[in-house]
């Protein structure tokens, strides 16, 4: 019997991990090393056009609805190396000035971005993503609270003008 017609998979493999993951933020200001608890990716969605056929209609990948976008949570650590709070308030402060009031130019806050996973291990990369045009549209607010003893969690909300899986 051919074991891998019904199981693909061999035997002693591991499947890809949804929790060994790393996103890097790089660009002309030095890299922004985010410690991550999570991170969804939103694909843009290819709406049908249904076009008149002979026998009826057909339908055709037509223009794409949205864009890029994709939101993570990120830990704040007290290391500055992986201080995320601090990291996303100056990339946030880079596209509006709240003193001046200047909205900066495209240039002067998008980024270029890698998505990394990892094995189990965290040894070798089995997937990895290119993101060109990043920028965080949105900080969550933060809640303090005397009763939560658990780090602080920021969440922000990314658009990109382009996502490219450069490995598998």
């Amino acid at each position: 019997m051919n074991r891998e017609r019904y199981h693909p998979i061999p035997i002693g493999a591991d499947l890809l991990r949804y929790n060994n993951f790393e996103f890097i933020v790089g660009g002309s200001r030095g890299p922004i090393q985010l410690m991550c608890k999570s991170f969804t990716l939103t694909l843009p969605k290819t709406n049908p056009v249904p076009v008149p056929w002979a026998s009826g209609t057909m339908s055709l990948a037509g223009r794409t609805a949205g864009a890029y976008s994709f939101n993570i949570i990120c830990l704040v650590g007290i290391d500055s190396q992986y201080n995320a709070w601090e990291d996303l308030y100056r990339w946030r402060e880079r596209i509006f000035d709240h003193e001046s009031g200047r909205i900066s130019l495209a240039s002067e806050y998008k980024e270029s971005a890698t998505l990394r996973i990892y094995d189990i291990a965290a040894e070798s990369l089995k997937a990895e993503a290119q993101m060109s045009g990043v920028w965080p549209s949105e900080v969550t607010d933060l809640t303090f609270t005397v009763e939560g003893d658990g780090p602080v969690e920021v969440s922000a909300v990314f658009y990109a003008d382009k996502i490219k899986m450069t490995s598998f």
